[in-house]
């Protein structure tokens, strides 16, 4: 699934996404393009994998599709909430977001968030609803 972010947003703090995954699949690929390919562009996507390592492919072909992506190898003992304790650690953005491994993010996604916590000072966060759908994109369920 693909869809065109129009209207770029280049000014704005900087947000770190942070997406672990166990399994490097072509699912991560279309998820991490997802967040690169945001309407708002001040951002970062730093990739936690805790796989066995036979997934190197993936993992490098990650990291080439921009330069905001960095690629963080861990240890497969390690669990999934130490990885993203340890992303939040290595993250430079005034804002943390986290984005699931196998999910597709609308292209505005991060740009709603961030307008709605700039707008809101006091605000400590704000979560995002999903869909989720069949391979026909019926719809399945909504959270």
């Amino acid at each position: 699934m693909q869809a065109e972010a129009t209207g770029l947003v280049d000014e704005g703090p900087l947000v770190s996404v942070i997406m672990t995954t166990d399994q490097p699949t072509a699912n991560l690929v279309a998820s991490a393009r997802s967040i690169i390919e945001q309407s708002y562009q001040n951002l970062e996507l730093i990739v936690v994998d805790g796989s066995s390592g036979e997934s190197e492919s993936v993992l490098d072909q990650i990291a080439a599709l921009d330069s905001r992506i960095k690629v963080i190898r861990s240890s497969k003992s390690v669990s999934q909430y130490d990885r993203r304790n340890d992303a939040i650690d290595l993250a430079d953005g005034s804002f943390i977001t986290f984005h699931s491994d196998h999910a597709w993010a609308h292209p505005r996604r991060v740009e709603t968030q961030v307008r709605d916590l700039v707008a809101n000072s006091g605000k400590l966060a704000n979560i995002v609803r999903k869909a989720r759908v069949s391979d026909d994109l019926s719809l399945v369920s909504s959270r």
